[in-house]
């Protein structure tokens, strides 16, 4: 008898960790050559973003960064590690992602996507010691709602802030 009431205990402490699991952070170093993932909940039920990275040779003086301005090396990493693509599927779904909301977070270091209200919020770490940088991107499951970027050192005094509007509404 006392078996027959400890099982639908044992199942819903089972089913409270598994829920309390799948809304929990989730976080990844960033790979230096290659692909890195980090998936919150399941692929059809949650959220995943991948970025993709290479390492370069960065610049060896100050005269050199000035011809290579597209290049987002943030000095702080030597080599320095570029930013490919960035993907974020929501529920297996590829969302919008435009190019400028992760086209110059170089030297990326590491990511953490979390749940946030109905949306998501994912934080990229990237560069180092004074020219670290902390970049949050909030999105749902059919876009990119903004992008805040901080220095690294004090993350309270954002140094940019990006919205983005909605296609569906723009007249």
């Amino acid at each position: 008898m006392a078996l027959l009431l400890r099982t639908p205990v044992l199942m819903l402490a089972l089913a409270t960790t598994a829920l309390t699991h799948a809304q929990a952070k989730s976080s990844a170093q960033v790979k230096a050559n290659g692909e890195t993932r980090v998936t919150l909940g399941s692929l059809s039920h949650g959220a995943t973003v991948t970025v993709r990275t290479h390492e370069t040779k960065a610049p060896e003086s100050t005269d050199e960064f000035d011809l290579q301005r597209n290049m987002p090396c943030t000095g702080g990493r030597v080599p320095c590690l570029l930013t490919d693509s960035l993907q974020i599927a929501v529920n297996g779904q590829s969302i919008l992602l435009p190019y400028s909301a992760y086209a110059d977070l170089g030297d990326m270091v590491s990511l953490s996507l979390q749940r946030v209200g109905k949306g998501y919020s994912l934080t990229i770490h990237g560069g180092d010691a004074s020219v670290a940088y902390i970049a949050k991107l909030r999105f749902n499951r059919t876009r990119v709602l903004d992008r805040v970027v901080a220095p690294g050192e004090d993350s309270t005094q954002p140094s940019e802030r990006t919205y983005y509007y909605n296609p569906k509404r723009f007249e």
